[in-house]
């Protein structure tokens, strides 16, 4: 079924301007709110893998203090090892109050009331999306990315 354009421009309208907590303790924001200049959009990266296998992956994240999801995932990823680069594209990236943040567009379909998307599905869907993986190649692409700009 295809949203109106009435109901889609409206969804869109909710998102940007729904209110987001500044983590350093400020007032809320909004995507509408951001300059252009702070955002990055569709941000580009590739990063080297010198030999990356699943049991490696395991041990990276093993000695972190990571969601047992996170381990449950890593446990399903199924590929040969690899070498080359690693690429991916960052749906925004984004600063306000000094600080950085990612955002990654999601459009599961989980029901089709609003009871279908509370914490408890939305975290199985992450899980089951290997969604914290995702988050931290893009946490380590933007770092990486910030390291090479800015001087502290």
């Amino acid at each position: 079924m295809e949203a109106e354009p009435a109901s889609l421009r409206l969804f869109l309208k909710n998102i940007v301007s729904s209110p987001l907590p500044d983590v350093s303790g400020g007032n809320c924001f909004t995507l509408a709110s951001l300059s252009e200049s702070s955002c990055l959009r569709e941000m580009e990266f590739y990063f080297p893998l010198k030999h990356l296998t699943r049991k490696r992956l395991k041990q990276v994240f093993g000695s972190l203090n990571t969601p047992s999801d996170l381990s449950a995932g890593l446990g399903r990823l199924a590929f040969a090892p690899t070498r080359g680069f690693m690429r991916g594209f960052i749906d925004l990236a984004f600063s306000f109050g000094h600080r950085y943040y990612l955002l990654d567009w999601k459009s599961n379909h989980l029901g089709s009331g609003p009871q279908s998307y509370d914490d408890k599905k939305l975290a199985a869907a992450m899980a089951k999306g290997n969604y914290f993986l995702q988050y931290h190649l893009y946490a380590l692409a933007l770092h990486r990315y910030l390291s090479n700009r800015l001087c502290d």
